[in-house]
């Protein structure tokens, strides 16, 4: 087989012959196995065992491609076989990822059960390291009191004592236990600092590649990609080429990107602005397995339109169409049933407006009025008017506020809708205006600016409401020439190193 490579894969133990070519260095062998795994054979059932199998062999792209989809996909891996037959050392391993997508941390303790319980007699014993596994800070008393009730727990006194000097520590912050070792094991486990993914901020920009070696299909020689900033080494690096926008000799333009989960989505756009030869295709990237998918096709032809998604729908805002008509329509995709909807029309035509997703319905700045939608009744609303003149450009939600930026300006605003008379607050501003270059990760605002060559990250921490200058780099800096003004929008997402 290692000989010919003439491989048959249902016949074959693909980790094992990945391990023997690897051990043997017959690097065409391996090569064909790694394409075919993560090609094919990657999925939830078997993400564990290429995880494993990629960090004793020292393979990278595979260790990286299978920890994202068992660290994102926890509450499905934790179901497999794979899963409960893990050994105690490589459980322990993957109960402490730091990105782990755990919404609930019970769901922690369920898959430590479903691992002792699948061979109960031999395992119940780890219970007493496996519980520290857990962020006891989020679990609710409730939760803590049921964990008492389940088998592994109850064969422990360990376990039992544990968890009731955590619960009385929760109930009153004075409580002292008579074990001093006990008692400093769950003050530790309580202050476990809260759980937060690996996010980062993405930006879309365009790079000019050198004429000489530039796509014939690249318009001018700009290549549009996603950017992020590796903190490490502190520059930025290319996440994806948008190679799905660059298939006529003019590039698209006015699409939107949006990421859903593990997907980028591509939406919209026109090539040859004004020729009427519109991209209908909806494109998604799947970041862990690196492929394109075509998912479907947009009802209605539009560019600068505006995409947000609640929920398990993406909705598609305004914009512009044929002829260059401006838009009042909303289109609706459901991302299980596969299926457009009209939304009811906004009272206004607009393009590029800004919308976010805030407490369960959609908001959009229609010039100076806020309007909500909120399914199932899928029709507009109006708030209120803003009590100044403002062309919002970017609307981001944190807890009970929207907070925004205005066009061609560096101001920042807090804006409370539940609040009667809309209330504003003007937060204060950003050293060098953006184009919709703002997101959000976790309590921090990301603004990207570009200013005669520099290209700067500034950012504001709404909890201790400052601003502040993150990195700044000159456009000769960098290998390639960056613009970042050549495509508008920046977003968050998981990016698992």
């Amino acid at each position: 087989m290692l000989e010919d490579q003439n491989i048959d894969w249902e016949q074959c133990d693909t980790l094992q012959l990945l391990r023997t070519a690897s051990l043997l260095q017959f690097d065409q062998v391996q090569d064909k196995c790694l394409t075919f795994i993560l090609d094919t054979w990657l999925t939830i059932d078997t993400c564990l065992r290429s995880m494993i199998s990629a960090d004793e062999l020292g393979i990278k792209t595979l260790h990286i491609q299978a920890s994202t989809l068992a660290q994102w996909e926890f509450n499905k891996v934790i179901q497999t076989a794979s899963f409960k037959n893990l050994s105690f050392e490589h459980l322990h391993s993957y109960l402490n990822m730091p990105g782990l997508n755990i919404t609930n941390e019970f769901k922690m303790f369920e898959a430590i059960h479903l691992w002792i319980d699948h061979e109960f007699d031999a395992r119940c014993s780890h219970i007493n390291v496996l519980l520290e596994c857990i962020h006891y800070s989020q679990l609710p008393l409730l939760e803590i009191n049921d964990m008492l009730f389940y088998s592994c727990v109850h064969e422990s006194e360990y376990a039992k004592s544990l968890l009731n000097c955590i619960k009385n520590i929760k109930i009153d912050k004075a409580y002292v236990c008579s074990d001093e070792k006990l008692f400093i094991t769950a003050r530790q486990l309580i202050e476990k600092s809260e759980r937060i993914l690996p996010i980062k901020c993405f930006i879309f920009a365009c790079i000019l590649k050198n004429k000489d070696i530039m796509c014939a299909n690249m318009k001018l020689g700009f290549q549009p990609v996603i950017l992020y900033h590796d903190t490490r080494e502190d520059t930025l690096k290319i996440s994806l080429t948008l190679e799905k926008m660059c298939e006529i000799p003019d590039s698209v333009v006015g699409h939107q990107v949006i990421p859903i989960g593990q997907n980028i989505w591509i939406i919209g756009g026109e090539y040859q602005m004004g020729k009427g030869d519109w991209n209908m295709s909806v494109w998604k990237f799947n970041t862990w397995s690196n492929k394109w998918e075509h998912e479907t096709c947009l009802p209605t032809p539009r560019r600068h339109h505006s995409v947000v998604c609640l929920d398990n729908e993406i909705f598609v805002i305004g914009g512009v169409g044929r002829y260059r008509v401006m838009l009042e329509t909303v289109d609706r995709y459901n991302i299980q049933s596969k299926l457009w909807e009209k939304c009811s029309n906004l009272p206004s035509s607009g393009y590029l407006i800004a919308c976010c997703a805030h407490q369960g319905s959609v908001y959009v700045f229609d010039g100076n009025r806020v309007l909500y939608m909120k399914p199932p009744l899928y029709t507009w609303k109006i708030v209120g008017t803003l009590s100044v003149s403002l062309n919002v450009d970017v609307a981001l939600s944190y807890k009970q506020n929207i907070y925004f930026t205005e066009s061609c300006k560096s101001s920042l605003y807090k804006l409370n809708v539940f609040e009667e008379d809309l209330p504003l607050e003007e937060l204060g501003n950003f050293q060098v205006q953006s184009l919709t270059k703002t997101c959000l990760i976790n309590n921090t605002i990301y603004h990207w600016s570009e200013d005669d060559d520099i290209i700067s990250l500034e950012t504001y921490d709404i909890e201790r409401r400052e601003f502040t200058l993150r990195w700044s780099k000159h456009r000769d800096e960098f290998d390639e020439k960056i613009h970042l003004n050549r495509t508008s929008g920046c977003f968050t997402m998981l990016h698992y190193d």
